[in-house]
């Protein structure tokens, strides 16, 4: 599974909600301009599994689908 990772622009960490701790790791972001942008690592059976299948897939917490952007490129995001 694709791992967080600290980045140079990280200018806020998020914790894991309560009770939660044990399976959610803590999650370096950049806050600004109204969006908040994660970097994450993906092992190398993450990449033969994408390139294998071409999918990815994206779980959000909640109720809704808030807009969200996957790209390989930090410039698309930040």
């Amino acid at each position: 599974m694709a791992r967080p990772v600290e980045f140079a622009e990280a200018n806020t960490l998020l914790l894991a909600p309560a009770g939660h701790e044990d399976s959610v790791a803590p999650l370096p972001v950049h806050r600004g301009d109204g969006c908040v942008v994660s970097c994450w690592q993906l092992s190398a059976e993450d990449l033969r599994r994408i390139a294998e299948t071409g999918e990815i897939w994206l779980s959000v917490w909640g109720h809704t689908a808030p807009p969200v952007l996957v790209s390989g490129l930090k410039e698309h995001v930040i």
